[in-house]
């Protein structure tokens, strides 16, 4: 089965529900930036026309960790 955008949805909404607070330059978000580009990266290699740079805009991930 292949994840559909149903699935990048929840998921990205879910990431953004735990985004810390705070400064870009911590470790807690550095740590929760990581674990969004590694979810990023499974959805992308079990879906060919998944968007990446959507994704990470909708969990919320700034713009100098794309």
């Amino acid at each position: 089965m292949s994840m559909s955008r149903k699935h990048f949805n929840d998921l990205a909404q879910q990431l953004s529900f735990q985004k810390p607070n705070g400064s870009d330059k911590t470790l807690v978000m550095k740590t929760w930036v990581r674990c969004c580009l590694s979810v990023a990266s499974v959805c992308n290699n079990h879906n060919s026309n998944f968007d990446k740079a959507r994704f990470l805009d909708a969990c919320g991930v700034p713009d100098r960790y794309k």
